[in-house]
């Protein structure tokens, strides 16, 4: 009967426990548990986790919850402002475990509801009439907070008993302090006099004892205060850790003992039945997690046929002119595509999944309808023939030798998931669409589980410990693998910096050792949604983070309750694209179609050769224009090279060798070999280099005798190195290569283990040709309309670095990016010739789109002004004459002088106050109209621009002035000024060393420390010790010399631990 944890927490229950689901699995297990009740504060986040690793470890999983129960749930505090009492809420917090399906919903909607805008005040709230409305659930009065914590605990109790009757039990917690064994006590109080049963628990928060600080230190984390912070609470009994059964039971008897001792009563009676029901509460709850089925809206009668009309249509459109320069025979539309065709429809009814494609592909023929743009595929997709039929994707899989089974394995029950790109503009409207069509409750996001990784376990341990950022640099040299930080001792033993870290600070590296790997917050993932058949409430929590409901689970589990995730993400460079297509239209008078634009076009192709792709997605960095140079050096480049490119251009093909191979046999300086007849066709493409790991599937297939679903399942266990799993396999592959292609099963091996090697770095091509094909639009745009696609560039860039960089990749195609110009510019990027760009309004500074729209408004109706009438002075009797537009010409549309822009402006409702009108005057927008001022491009003008324009003016005056040091009067001033620092009284530092000033014949900078250092004291000038090699090295670095400088310092001599250089 004790061989049950009724009362554990997993690290989802944010800065409360240590105990991941794994350690609290194994732990049990080697215990001695045969089951456990995750009880996680108003969280039911582990569940799908925990209930699939104890049913393997053969321990029953309980279910449970610990709820936060307010007086009032919809409850805020009044502003003290208005003058209203804050009135006392006070909270208890009992514990809710599942018997049934209904029990789980039940739980669902009230976790929900505890989570929306009504009830979420600084953490989620539910109230005791919420809690009395679950059913099939077994409550206690729980153990921290318990029910006997509230003052009004015995009304709270009969209302519990009323309503839960046999299923209500009161906790007992033999935790050793004076609180527990007061609450203890008066639940035994509550025992004998209301007669509800009762139920023995002790909670477990991490492995051992000794781990309690560790805790500590994560709750600091996530609550992001300080350790030494004075009113910060603290857990100052430490003994939660993950104990053996026969420890309750010690705990059990001393508590009793303390009852009889300090309350003179014999509760041994109610304890041991506290044990015995231990096993009796274990065994109501039977509720079994299982995998749910698919739950998707129904968009038509009979799905599977509007599928099969859809794909008719879509094989018109498709096939009846070239896309992306390629149009299949009528032989391969007959043979090929038809039985690709009707094999992918019949797996899709197979396994249901039509309502899916159904409802993507409503989803993508809105937004093209509707001026989102939407990107050609992304991900695995691209391998249906359904899906390029729908418009899904704009990828032909058939030309480009894409699997379906790499995005649908029939052999396997993984659901579907299309991801899918829009301009970033547009994505909240795809949003905004799924919502008002399919209901709000149909329609969320999904969480995303952030963990401590090892460098951020150090950094955020040493900042809440107090050190400083110099202190915690060296967090930033944790080794990596792929992308993964390495955990920190083996980083340490090989970085010298981190080594000296954990020896100063092993307290703190102690800790972040154990944090590295628990949970630190929830989040939004930023582009999965799911939509479902039935409100979502009834397989998920929804929270509320941001604007829009998001479902507890994370993408590994969402499935698993039948809720299918679309990834609609947001890509910039889909923006450029249509914003470049609009500047093309109304430049050009030219419709762009991108998938008219062909993959082979002569001058896209010699710009990718010559790496001349600045600006281009995905091939900006220079060692991407590199590699393109280096391929090309073969004398072609072919789009399949631009694909390959996408693919290797990653930290793991580039250790491995894998890139270096495929340059040296394109360039001719490696042979083209095949290890077999049968691997030829799998990997001509690539010149016998595997790349992709939809050739190790097509090897498996071709060499090895495999299906394509059965190819699928190899790929996934060598990409996730499943040991077990790839031993089964690889028998299996030995085997069907002997059998399949006539060869030795050592041989075979060898093709195994190669082909494992290199599937650890294959890239999904579908997703290469997906992004290459978006390259190839950007490519094709830049070359053949570079102003347009600069312009449209640099109307998406969000930040001011990003701004410089394309400023610069402009002037490289000889390309000027100019300031604003009063009668020409607007609220975007105006194209004045193929050579200038004029900058909007909107990008100086402390104008808005809206100013800048106002801006554009006052030049539209500006007209010739004359006299509206006259303004009679009541002293003097004179009159003045009062200007305004005249009505009666046409507007002129410009500004012919600055005074006329000042009247527009001075106009009531204008918008355009005076300090825009001197911003704009400083940069030179007016310097056409003002032939007597200085032109934008004159250097006078430069520091203004540079203030104004943050990011779009990257040429500084060049500072070319110097002092003449050898001047004697100058020279007398400076050694009189150095005499008298050294004989001033007026501070403390008076008799100190004042070290003396460094300066050269020729000034051209200045350096001002703070204080001198202990080492130019000593030599009694400055500019000496370690800390002055940096500094010369940085003046060295900007290609300056040291006797060019003047060295001076705020404080002249040094007082204490005073910092040195900054």
């Amino acid at each position: 009967m004790l061989n049950h944890a009724m009362s554990v927490q997993s690290d989802f229950s944010i800065g409360k426990s240590l105990l991941t689901v794994d350690k609290i699995v194994e732990a049990a297990k080697g215990l001695g548990y045969s089951s456990v009740a995750i009880v996680d504060d108003m969280s039911l986040h582990a569940l799908v986790d925990f209930s699939n690793k104890a049913t393997k470890a053969n321990i029953k999983p309980v279910f449970g919850c610990r709820l936060r129960v307010y007086d009032d749930s919809k409850y805020r505090k009044p502003p003290a402002s208005s003058g209203i009492a804050e009135k006392r809420n006070l909270m208890f917090c009992p514990k809710v475990y599942i018997k049934s399906e209904k029990g789980i919903k039940g739980l669902f909607k009230l976790l929900t509801d505890a989570n929306s805008k009504e009830q979420y005040y600084y953490h989620s709230r539910t109230d005791l009439d919420a809690l009395c409305k679950l059913e099939d659930v077994v409550v206690t009065t729980g153990d921290m907070y318990g029910l006997f914590s509230h003052p009004d605990h015995e009304r709270i109790l009969n209302v519990l008993k009323a309503r839960f009757g046999d299923d209500l039990y009161i906790e007992f917690s033999p935790i050793n302090t004076p609180l527990f064994d007061r609450l203890n006590y008066l639940g035994y109080l509550a025992y004998e006099r209301e007669k509800i049963k009762t139920v023995v628990t002790y909670p477990f928060n991490y492995l051992e004892n000794e781990d309690a600080d560790t805790l500590d230190v994560l709750s600091a984390i996530a609550t992001n205060t300080q350790l030494d912070l004075h009113y910060r609470p603290i857990q100052y009994v430490k003994d939660f850790g993950f104990k053996e059964p026969k420890f309750i039971l010690d705990h059990t008897k001393a508590a009793i003992q303390r009852m009889a001792k300090y309350e003179r009563v014999n509760s041994a009676e109610a304890w041991k039945e506290g044990l015995k029901n231990i096993s009796e509460l274990v065994d109501k709850c039977q509720y079994i997690f299982e995998k749910q089925p698919v739950s998707l809206p129904k968009l038509s009668t009979d799905e599977f046929k509007t599928l099969c009309a859809k794909c008719l249509e879509g094989w018109k459109k498709r096939f009846s002119k070239e896309i992306l320069g390629y149009k299949p025979t009528k032989a391969e539309l007959d043979t090929v595509y038809k039985s690709r065709l009707g094999y992918e429809l019949s797996i899709l009814k197979k396994m249901g999944f039509e309502s899916y494609f159904l409802l993507v592909e409503d989803l993508v023929m809105w937004s093209k309808n509707n001026g989102v743009i939407v990107g050609p595929g992304r991900g695995s997709v691209g391998g249906s023939l359904v899906a390029y039929l729908l418009g899904i994707t704009d990828v032909d899989p058939i030309r480009f030798g894409l699997i379906f089974e790499r995005f649908i394995n029939p052999e396997r029950l993984d659901l579907p998931d299309a991801d899918l790109d829009f301009a970033s503009s547009g994505r909240y409207k795809v949003i905004d669409y799924l919502v008002e069509k399919y209901g709000e409750d149909y329609v969320a996001g999904i969480s995303n589980y952030s963990t401590l990784a090892s460098a951020s376990a150090l950094r955020d341990t040493g900042r809440i410990s107090g050190l400083n950022n110099m202190q915690l640099s060296a967090t930033k040299l944790v080794l990596k693998e792929h992308g993964t930080s390495l955990d920190l001792n083996t980083s340490a033993d090989a970085v010298p910096e981190l080594d000296k870290f954990r020896n100063e600070h092993p307290v703190i590296w102690k800790h972040a050792t154990k944090l590295a790997g628990t949970m630190k917050s929830f989040g939004q993932h930023a582009a999965g949604i799911v939509v479902a058949g039935e409100p979502i409430v009834n397989r998920a929590v929804l929270e509320t983070r941001g604007k829009s409901p998001v479902v507890n689970w994370d993408k590994r589990v969402v499935e698993d309750w039948g809720l299918i995730k679309m990834d609609l993400l947001g890509l910039a460079t889909l923006d450029v694209l249509n914003i470049a297509c609009e500047y093309i239209k109304d430049r050009h008078g030219k419709e762009i179609d991108l998938l008219s634009i062909p993959l082979d076009d002569p001058k896209t192709l010699d710009a990718f050769a010559k790496g001349e792709t600045t600006g281009v997605f995905q091939f900006e960095s220079k060692g991407m224009k590199n590699l393109l140079r280096e391929i090309a050096k073969s004398g072609s480049m072919t789009f399949e090279d631009i694909s390959a490119a996408t693919a290797l251009y990653r930290p793991g093909p580039m250790d491995s060798g894998l890139l270096d191979d495929y340059v040296a046999v394109r360039q001719g300086l490696k042979n083209v070999e095949y290890d077999h007849p049968n691997m030829i066709d799998a990997l001509k493409d690539t010149l016998g280099v595997i790349i992709y790991q939809e050739q190790v599937m097509k090897v498996s297939v071709d060499f090895a005798g495999f299906t394509n679903a059965e190819a699928d399942s190899l790929r996934k266990a060598m990409g996730k190195k499943d040991k077990d799993k790839m031993a089964e396999m690889r028998q299996k592959f030995v085997d069907g290569a002997v059998a399949k292609s006539g060869v030795e099963p050592d041989f075979a091996g060898e093709i195994f283990d190669k082909i494992e090697a290199f599937a650890g770095y294959g890239f999904n091509k579908s997703h290469s040709v997906e992004y290459s094909i978006i390259s190839v639009w950007c490519a094709y745009i830049r070359v053949h309309y570079p102003a347009e696609y600069f312009a449209a560039s640099l109307s998406v860039v969000d930040t001011e670095d990003k701004l410089t960089g394309l400023v610069k990749d402009a002037r490289e195609c000889g390309i000027e990016i100019l300031p604003p110009d009063i009668n020409y510019s607007a609220d975007r990027y105006k194209i004045k010739s193929n050579t200038e760009i004029l900058a909007p309004f909107n990008a100086v500074k402390g104008i808005s789109e809206t100013i800048a729209k106002a801006i554009v408004k006052l030049r539209e109706k500006n007209r010739a002004w004359k006299v509206v009438r006259y303004k009679k002075s009541r002293k003097t009797g004179e009159t003045t004459p009062i200007y305004g537009p005249d009505g009666s010409v046409p507007p002129k549309k410009r500004f012919d002088s600055f005074d006329e822009f000042e009247k527009a402006a001075s106009q009531p409702n204008s918008k355009v106050n005076k300090t825009i009108v001197e911003n704009l005057r400083a940069i030179g927008a007016f310097a056409s109209i003002e032939p007597s001022e200085p032109s934008a491009k004159d250097l006078s003008r430069r520091k203004d621009q540079m203030r104004l324009l943050p990011g779009l003016i990257i040429d500084s005056v060049k500072a070319d002035r110097y002092t003449d040091t050898s001047e004697p009067f100058l020279r007398a001033s400076l050694v009189e000024h150095m005499r008298d620092c050294k004989q001033c009284n007026g501070c403390d530092l008076a008799g100190q060393v004042h070290p003396d000033i460094r300066l050269g014949k020729k000034m051209r900078f200045m350096v001002v420390a703070d204080c001198p250092t202990w080492e130019e004291e000593k030599k009694g000038k400055l500019l000496e010790g370690e800390t002055a090699q940096y500094v010369k090295a940085a003046i060295k670095d900007n290609e300056l010399a040291v006797a060019d400088g003047y060295y001076t310092t705020l404080v002249k001599a040094k007082k204490g631990t005073v910092l040195n250089f900054v």
